[in-house]
């Protein structure tokens, strides 16, 4: 049995790849949400084995997936048979469906079960099993061949593999580092409705990561996400207003780069603007950005602090005949200093001679 009370990036889900949509907004995935329609949902090929009704693979916490034979049912249905006091010990921690024993994650039955299943091209296993390569369980770690696992299972239109995929590339682990390839296959999740690919989507528009800038396309995935209840997306969107409305009142906010951290490209904090350096050519959200960007941004700083502040040109160097003039009229002021040799030709000092001056 397949516990899904773990993190995102780990949780097995869904079934094979025969899985199927249902939307609340006519089919028609390119229509941009409004406050009235409902996010678009997954279900199961199957129903629940206990209630027979419709299984949504949205939210992780709600289902429950047997890989001895990968049917799934509602979670409150499973809690509710494990309450069962009719149940002998062997049902009770054995699947309903095929009665398999349970199989602890990572233990010689558990990864057999999911090899067989991926063998057979059934994406909720080749997601399963990418989770045991990606974290270490029952195998040696592996991120490449968690990343091919995860890569078959997208391909076959699994929104949690495909998730999982686009943080394998933007993080570069088992694939080279690629922003666009990382905002392909998040978006394709999060065209499926899954919410925090939505909410990943709209930091991609956000910051203009693999794909051109957007605060309009931001703040829809970012509206679509908190529909689901994603307190990160209510937070980014806030976030947006704020900017928003500083760059419409004041002139230092008059282009994308100036509202953006130097070192981690992510806009200003709720209740402040980015501190500037003192070169006037790069921002930064805090300290630890600021002195962890410094190494990168030292020779760019060196040639901007160069340049006048008032006009942006670079200092004039000076001429051959300014300098001969400004000798000249240097000479003609100076005054004679009290240890320099008197103007009579004595080789006595000026203070202890005639008195007289240079002439």
């Amino acid at each position: 049995m397949e516990n899904n009370n773990q993190k995102q990036q780990q949780q097995p889900d869904e079934s094979d790849s025969n899985k199927k949509e249902s939307t609340n907004s006519g089919g028609n995935d390119d229509t941009p949400s409004t406050s009235s329609s409902k996010p678009k949902d997954i279900l199961h090929e199957d129903l629940c084995s206990i209630c027979f009704d419709d299984v949504s693979m949205l939210d992780d916490q709600t289902f429950v997936l047997y890989e001895c034979c990968g049917k799934v049912m509602h979670s409150k249905c499973n809690a509710q048979l494990a309450d069962t006091k009719s149940l002998s010990f062997e049902t009770r921690y054995s699947c309903p469906m095929c009665r398999a024993p349970n199989a602890d994650q990572g233990s010689k039955e558990h990864i057999e079960r999911l090899q067989k299943w991926s063998q057979r091209n059934r994406s909720w296993a080749q997601f399963s099993l990418g989770n045991v390569y990606s974290k270490g369980l029952g195998v040696t770690k592996d991120s490449k061949r968690a990343f091919e696992l995860y890569k078959s299972a997208a391909d076959q239109g699994h929104h949690l593999a495909q998730h999982n995929l686009g943080n394998m590339y933007e993080e570069g682990r088992g694939v080279i580092q690629s922003d666009e390839l990382s905002f392909k296959y998040t978006k394709l999740a999060a065209d499926q409705g899954y919410a925090p690919a939505q909410t990943n989507l709209g930091e991609y528009y956000g910051n203009g990561r693999g794909v051109d800038q957007s605060f309009t396309e931001a703040r829809e995935w970012w509206d679509k996400a908190a529909k689901q209840g994603i307190e990160e997306a209510i937070e980014n969107s806030k976030i947006l207003d704020e900017i928003e409305g500083i760059k419409s009142t004041s002139s230092n906010f008059t282009d994308n780069s100036s509202i953006l951290c130097s070192k981690c490209n992510k806009p200003a904090q709720t209740n402040r603007t980015l501190r500037k350096c003192k070169c006037k050519g790069a921002q930064y959200c805090n300290n630890a950005c600021y002195h962890a960007h410094w190494k990168e941004h030292k020779a760019e700083h060196n040639r901007l602090v160069q340049l006048l502040p008032s006009t942006g040109e670079t200092k004039e160097e000076p001429t051959e005949d300014k300098k001969k003039t400004t000798d000249e009229n240097k000479s003609k002021t100076k005054k004679q200093k009290p240890n320099d040799r008197c103007a009579c030709g004595s080789k006595k000092k000026y203070k202890k001679c005639c008195g007289s001056k240079k002439r």
